[in-house]
């Protein structure tokens, strides 16, 4: 049977073949993207999503309850806290300390982790943490990247405000290390001082939030870096500053009978993730016909990991936004802190040029055909502007859109001859101004 088409199904055959070679075209991209946005997270359990029953103390020492983590030192002294949502806090766990409570989400999904560190007067210092073991070992000579999303929820809380301007040493931080075997922390005596220390083998990797250890922060903030692996790491750690306690001031003295604190700090994790990086990577940039079109490396590489990255091109350009005026394929160098990444990008040249298709009538009966009016709008770029209305033959609008997808049913409309105007401003960065199409359509009852 041979099949005709009206003009409206050709021009919806003509969009569909145009969105299907759009979306071949962006298909290298998407497979590129996905090739390891989608790769394995190393980390277990690393939204501290899955936990087990509800430790009684919780939220005190409750990460044990997201196996396959860990306290990392004597349970006894350092009690990392889980808060989550299947275990609800009661008001009287929730009022016992300044950094608890149910106002405190997560970043993500239903739990959170958090920890804590304290200088005390007496020279201890005191820092919780736990480990993981990671679904597989790091490979020797690999970039991998690491980020976490982290919290302060305050830097000081002195109990002595004589105190309150004592600097002192380890600085606050959290870090974050690798190991070949469980991370272990241990704790010294000598002379009544107290000491903790690492007790595991060999430390492959570490690094630290010093960035934001000074700052205040009462929302998320993502705290990310890469390093190139030794080989053979398999456990990760977050953990506080060990060691021993030391001051700046000489009348910040320690004395092993006194008690309290120097300064305290606290810190929530939510979203710990392990990635090996690309070792190289291709993107489609899509450029307009005979036209210099620029292309915007972060939002080919829209990844969290690229967010920091520099940009070299083959000239030596360090532009992250480049004007590109024929196809071809251009290398690109991608500079992170630990590694640099081959970058490939194809462009490809396509018809940019916006067109609106309105049809001459429609008969809005109810019968499920051309029962509705509007334009059909094909624009590869988005449209900063757009303005469809309808008008009687005294001038009088009848309908007003603002949505390109938006379209006017011809209720309570008299049969006859309407006037239709289509306002649109592409924003394609070159700040074009604005088009005006109209025309008139035939209402048929």
């Amino acid at each position: 049977m041979r099949m005709q088409l009206t003009g409206t199904s050709l021009l919806a055959l003509n969009i569909q073949r145009m969105l299907m070679r759009t979306a071949r075209m962006c298909l290298r991209l998407l497979l590129c993207s996905s090739q390891w946005l989608s790769a394995q997270n190393l980390i277990p359990n690393g939204g501290f999503e899955t936990v087990g029953a509800c430790p009684v103390q919780m939220p005190e020492n409750g990460v044990v309850a997201t196996q396959p983590w860990y306290v990392i030192g004597d349970p006894r002294f350092v009690t990392p806290d889980l808060f989550h949502r299947a275990c609800p806090l009661s008001s009287q766990r929730a009022a016992a300390s300044q950094f608890w409570g149910t106002q405190f989400l997560p970043y993500a999904g239903d739990g959170f982790m958090g920890l804590g560190s304290a200088v005390l007067v007496n020279g201890v210092f005191v820092s919780e943490g736990a480990g993981t073991p990671l679904e597989a070992p790091l490979q020797a000579g690999k970039a991998y990247y690491v980020e976490m999303q982290i919290r302060s929820k305050g830097l000081d809380h002195v109990d002595n405000p004589a105190t309150q301007d004592c600097r002192t040493a380890p600085q606050k931080f959290i870090g974050i290390y690798l190991s070949d075997d469980s991370i272990r922390q241990t704790r010294e005596i000598r002379n009544q001082i107290i000491t903790n220390t690492f007790a595991s083998g060999r430390l492959a990797a570490a690094d630290s939030s010093q960035p934001i250890s000074s700052v205040m922060m009462t929302d998320w903030h993502r705290y990310s870096n890469c390093f190139i692996a030794a080989g053979g790491e398999s456990h990760l750690g977050i953990t506080g500053p060990l060691g021993r306690f030391r001051s700046a001031a000489a009348s910040c003295t320690v004395a092993a009978q006194q008690i309290g604190f120097f300064h305290q700090s606290y810190y929530d994790i939510d979203e710990v993730r392990l990635l090996e990086m690309p070792l190289e990577m291709t993107a489609d940039a899509v450029i307009c016909e005979a036209e210099p079109t620029p292309v915007h490396l972060r939002r080919l590489v829209p990844m969290p990991m690229f967010d920091q990255a520099l940009f070299r091109w083959a000239d030596g350009s360090t532009d992250s936004v480049r004007v590109l005026r024929q196809e071809g394929v251009y290398p690109v160098e991608v500079i992170m802190p630990c590694t640099v990444i081959p970058l490939y990008v194809t462009a490809v040249s396509t018809d940019c040029a916006t067109r609106i298709y309105v049809p001459t009538g429609f008969s809005p009966n109810g019968d499920g055909i051309n029962d509705e009016f509007g334009p059909v709008v094909r624009a590869y770029w988005d449209l900063s502007w757009y303005q469809f209305s309808i008008y009687d033959r005294w001038g009088n609008r009848v309908f007003a859109a603002q949505d390109p997808s938006a379209r006017w049913n011809g209720d309570n409309a008299a049969a006859g001859v309407y006037i239709w105007s289509v306002e649109y401003q592409v924003q394609n960065g070159r700040n074009s101004g604005r088009n005006v199409k109209s025309g008139t359509v035939t209402l048929l009852r």
